[in-house]
């Protein structure tokens, strides 16, 4: 019985820390947890102690947007797959 003495439970189904990532305009392109994002800022420095990025045709301005460039194509990969199915 479900009263004010005995509460119901729920299941626990899911539960994950992410942050969403916004784009200029206030749209959400994708949610991250803390732990990609703190990889991703790392190997983002790294690349730029070590000069990857200096030879690219359209080279990479701030992290920020190469984390949005990434969302926008992950989510492009994935459009063809959602409408597949």
């Amino acid at each position: 019985m479900i009263n004010a003495t005995h509460k119901a439970s729920l299941l626990k189904l899911y539960e994950a820390r992410a942050a969403c990532i916004y784009k200029p305009d206030g749209k959400c392109i994708g949610m991250m947890t803390p732990e990609r994002f703190h990889l991703l800022r790392e190997r983002f420095r790294e690349a730029q102690r070590n000069g990857l990025r200096k030879d690219m045709s359209s080279p990479v301005q701030c992290l920020a947007s190469e984390i949005a460039g990434l969302l926008q194509d992950h989510q492009a990969r994935l459009k063809p797959l959602r409408q597949a199915n």
